[in-house]
């Protein structure tokens, strides 16, 4: 007969590769939306004609100093229907740093919002 730990962690192993699973068929789905939606992307009034000719995406500096109160920080927010980015702090965000638990808040978040799991 298997013990609680054994069940928990078999439950626990269960939603993470469901939450993988989720993820994925999300990043596929969400791409081919993208693909998709290129005709509206080409009347948006925030990209100029020549940077969808190249299909390199427009990059703004984003000033939210006063968001972030004196942290040392970055945040990059893409609009995929203009191609565009806004980026806080371009050094600090180009820099490589490993996800490490913020990759499970997304995760939980996917679970969540598809009703695979419950609060």
């Amino acid at each position: 007969m298997e013990g609680t730990y054994e069940k928990i962690t078999k439950i626990g192993i269960g939603i993470l590769l469901l939450s993988f699973i989720v993820l994925i068929g999300y990043l596929k789905i969400n791409d081919y939306i993208t693909q998709n939606d290129q005709e509206k992307t080409l009347t948006s009034k925030k990209v100029k004609q020549e940077d969808l000719k190249t299909n390199e995406p427009v990059i703004i500096d984003g000033n939210w100093i006063n968001y972030f109160n004196g942290l040392n920080g970055s945040a990059v927010i893409y609009d995929p229907s203009a191609n565009q980015y806004q980026i806080y702090n371009q050094e600090l965000a180009h820099t490589r740093q490993s996800p490490c638990s913020t990759f499970k808040i997304i995760s939980s978040l996917i679970g969540l919002e598809n009703g695979i799991i419950d609060p």
